[in-house]
């Protein structure tokens, strides 16, 4: 028998929209490296701008760790979350969570790929001289997505059925 939870539409798009951006985020540094300075950006401060350099090659940092981290969290969502174990003891109220768990994971994988996409653009574009950083307003709003996202989707959860 077959207990997987399904996933919806929005989840979907939001996995293909993921598998994008990780292919984007790889192809960014196989794009650019040949054409970057010695020293790129390797680390930026609260304030957006860069406080720290690396040898060209650090351009690759950040899609290794995010196509760590999105392989890592799809299975977990495939194997774990969609794939709920034969429990007796899980309530209907907490089964019916699992969609919206799903949607989550999905939603926050996406838009750490994305954010990693976007600062190794601004890496390069801070190489070559045609920004100063990722401005002042990335830190807060990504951090803040990351910890709003979460407590908005468990009280849609229990309000709302999928």
């Amino acid at each position: 028998m077959d207990n997987r939870i399904r996933y919806s539409a929005t989840a979907k798009t939001l996995e293909v929209i993921g598998w994008l951006a990780l292919a984007v985020l790889i192809l960014i540094p196989a794009f650019w490296h040949s054409r970057l300075p010695e020293q790129i950006p390797t680390h930026f401060g609260f304030s957006g701008l860069p406080d720290d350099y690396s040898g060209n090659a650090a351009i690759w940092a950040l899609p290794v760790v995010g196509t760590f981290l999105f392989l890592l969290l799809s299975a977990i969502n495939l194997f774990i979350v969609a794939r709920p174990p034969l429990n007796p003891k899980l309530k209907p109220q907490e089964l019916s969570m699992l969609p919206k768990i799903i949607l989550l994971m999905q939603l926050l994988k996406t838009l750490l790929i994305l954010a990693f996409v976007y600062i190794v653009l601004q890496a390069i574009r801070v190489s070559n001289g045609e920004a100063t950083g990722l401005g002042a307003w990335f830190l807060p709003v990504f951090i803040g997505l990351m910890l709003i996202l979460p407590p908005v989707f468990l009280v849609w959860g229990r309000r709302r059925p999928m």
